[in-house]
């Protein structure tokens, strides 16, 4: 059992009913919360939930439908994807809990005064090297546009200006990293056919791709469901 899910467990009285657990691990822990519906971006996480708890995961990048009585955000790594996923999440809950968890190495720390956009933010748990927070959600937010935290930058390249844009969470979000700048050198003379991206992030190779061979076909493939949508 992950750590996050072990330091839940702890506070099992907390957890009954319709819950929802956002971002969590592919671990036991719908099996130990039998009412609990799980939110994930990973798909090889989506994928190992699936076969064992079937219908009660979804992958995507939006909230699920659903009368939620509280929710769990197991802390992502970026932290412009925590405050669009929190905005989610409290949108949906207002007058209700909303847990974050994580561990104290990943910045759980700073990352719960996020919280406090949505009320007082109180530590219910420390162990495991884990923290667990809540805020009851006083007035919910507006649901988040998360089309309208993208950001967006130009590429020039030898056949034109690339228009890339990354979403909250995809890697090297709002700019170009290194290993793509050295793979767009050494894209010449590839062989026709079709062409994979493969960890394709935004697209930027992809993009790059297409438009210099326009007539081989091209499959785009990442685990994040942000990635996917920021290729699109």
């Amino acid at each position: 059992m992950d750590p996050r899910s072990e330091v839940l467990l702890r506070q099992a009285e907390l957890f009954g009913g319709e819950l929802l657990l956002a971002g969590l691990p592919a671990d036991d822990l719908l099996g130990a919360l039998p009412q609990a519906r799980g939110w994930n971006w990973h798909a090889g996480d989506q994928a190992s939930l699936a076969a064992r708890f079937a219908g009660r995961c979804q992958f995507a990048t939006g909230m699920p439908e659903g009368d939620f009585r509280a929710a769990v955000l197991f802390l992502p790594k970026s932290r412009e994807l925590a405050d669009y996923l929190l905005q989610a999440l409290a949108s949906r809950l207002g007058g209700k809990p909303l847990y974050l968890v994580g561990e104290k190495r990943g910045g759980i720390e700073r990352a719960a005064k996020q919280l406090a956009a949505y009320g007082k933010p109180r530590k219910l748990d420390s162990a495991r090297h884990c923290q667990l927070w809540c805020v009851e959600v006083e007035q919910a937010p507006s649901v988040p546009d998360l089309h309208a935290l993208a950001q967006s930058y130009s590429l020039p390249l030898a056949d034109g200006v690339l228009e890339i844009v990354t979403l909250p969470g995809v890697f090297a979000h709002g700019r170009l990293d290194r290993g793509s700048a050295l793979l767009l050198e050494h894209l010449d003379d590839l062989p026709s056919g079709h062409l994979l991206d493969f960890g394709c992030g935004a697209g930027v190779l992809g993009a790059a791709l297409k438009r210099r061979y326009p007539d081989s076909e091209l499959s785009l493939l990442d685990v994040d469901a942000f990635a996917l949508e920021s290729s699109r």
